[in-house]
């Protein structure tokens, strides 16, 4: 996923999807390649929203704005995030995923709800190319390193994603 600030707040947390942290349950630690990295402090996948989104809480001592490309030693700096009006059909689209890696394509459809594990998530994006088991909470970014969404859910043709300004709302 990728880090974030609160607003209000400014605790740092990592996004990723609301699926993952249900399944985990709130206040679980996460890890990375065996470290402690925080605790899961908050999920929106419920039934009609608008984002499957969680958080969690961490300390930010390792935090860094970046993800990894084709390989461990492709770092791609996250530079900012896209809004919504800016991912448009054809837009540039990249995935990282925990499972099946880099990827890259272009958006084929917007603003579309979808059924993941039995709740309607409304106004998902979709890719031309698929992820796996595996690589939900992905961080999904353009050629310029923009973000624009979290992996949640694939079919054998398209990763599904929730945009950054869905979370934002959730």
């Amino acid at each position: 996923g990728f880090p974030a600030r609160h607003v209000e707040t400014k605790v740092l947390y990592v996004l990723t999807a609301g699926h993952c942290i249900t399944g985990s349950g709130i206040h679980a630690r996460w890890f990375h390649h065996g470290s402690p990295i925080g605790r899961a402090a908050a999920e929106a996948f419920y039934d009609g929203s608008n984002a499957d989104a969680g958080a969690i809480s961490v300390d930010g001592s390792h935090l860094a704005n970046q993800v990894f490309g084709s390989s461990h030693s492709d770092i791609r700096l996250v530079t900012g995030w896209l809004p919504d009006a800016s991912q448009t059909v054809g837009s540039e689209v990249c995935r990282s995923g925990g499972t099946s890696g880099w990827r890259c394509g272009a958006v084929v459809a917007t603003d579309v709800d979808v059924l993941i594990q039995g709740k309607l998530i409304r106004g998902t994006w979709w890719t031309d190319f698929p992820s796996a088991d595996g690589d939900s909470g992905a961080p999904v970014i353009d050629g310029q390193g923009r973000a624009m969404g979290i992996a949640i859910a694939t079919t054998a043709t398209r990763t599904v994603y929730s945009t950054i300004d869905a979370i934002a709302t959730e």
